[in-house]
């Protein structure tokens, strides 16, 4: 999604999958007890791709808070993706 630049001339809701998938990412993130990997990748990510580093520094912005003010990130849920991936 983020590698292959055909990927986005190929899918018309790019932008809308893309919010999703880094929202997910980033709550996969929260929810492991290592998460040295995650943080590994979305480092890697973030170097090549611009929308990538854009979208995962965005995604700080409201999945920290939420997940401060619901209980953590695995009281989230899917709460996160629902508000910010319609945009």
């Amino acid at each position: 999604m983020f590698m292959d630049p055909d990927k986005r001339t190929q899918m018309p809701a790019w932008e809308r999958a893309a919010r999703v998938a880094v929202a997910r990412f980033r709550l996969d993130a929260a929810r492991a007890a290592d998460r040295s990997e995650f943080d590994t990748l979305a480092a890697q990510l973030a170097r090549v791709s611009p929308e990538f580093a854009r979208l995962w520094s965005e995604t700080a912005e409201f999945v920290a808070p939420l997940a401060k003010c619901l209980g953590g990130a695995e009281a989230m849920g899917r709460a996160a993706l629902v508000g910010r991936s319609a945009t």
